[in-house]
């Protein structure tokens, strides 16, 4: 698997090619990030790996829910990330649904994920590539301490009728700012089942996916 994963990620030159037509304006759909920093995971990789991304066009709000613990991951003073202390992590997902371009993205990160640098440039080329697209999901690994990846996490293609007997794309999915309006954000006092809840409120159709 590391060694496919290894042949699988983006090589310099595509990177740099990613930047450019990015720099260009060419994609006009924005990303709004939600990282939730309430729990223990070290904010400061999330951030890095946003700063490292090849498509510039995205804002991150750090939810870090009183505790202060996002603080030291704002220290670039890069001024599309900001640092929340007074809301939850639904009223911001309320708030981000209710104010912005209709049709960017938005997603949910955990403190302590790390993105692919050419991530959010796929997901907002893939928006803009067909518009009808309310909802964007994917695969992703399990990475323990300083051991690299290794548990990858392959999600099949988009089923709702799996979806209605469980919740087969966690957290790992991004749905245009409008879909989030009209669904109203997660509820947290269902617990991890909110992002089922969502899913299922979201309800998109097959070609939307």
């Amino acid at each position: 698997y590391r060694v496919w994963a290894r042949e699988h990620a983006a090589p310099a030159h595509e990177l740099l090619h990613q930047a450019e037509v990015a720099a260009s304006g060419q994609i006009r759909v924005g990303v709004e990030c939600i990282v939730d920093a309430t729990g223990s995971g070290a904010v400061d990789l999330t951030v890095r790996s946003l700063l490292g991304q090849t498509f510039a066009g995205w804002r991150a709000t750090v939810v870090a829910g009183g505790s202060g613990a996002a603080s030291h991951a704002t220290a670039p003073s890069d001024p599309r990330i900001a640092t929340v202390t007074d809301r939850t992590l639904d009223r911001v997902l309320g708030d981000v649904a209710s104010s912005g371009a209709a049709r960017d993205l938005v997603v949910v990160l955990e403190a302590g994920d790390r993105l692919e640098p050419d991530f959010l440039f796929g997901m907002a080329a893939r928006a803009w590539d067909n518009p009808f697209v309310t909802l964007l999901h994917w695969d992703d690994d399990v990475v323990v301490g300083r051991r690299p990846p290794g548990q990858p996490r392959f999600r099949p293609e988009w089923s709702p009728e799996m979806l209605l007997s469980a919740n087969y794309l966690g957290r790992s999915f991004a749905v245009r700012r409008e879909t989030l309006a009209a669904a109203g954000p997660p509820d947290p006092d269902l617990g991890d089942a909110m992002w089922w809840d969502l899913l299922l409120r979201l309800d998109p159709g097959e070609s939307a996916v």
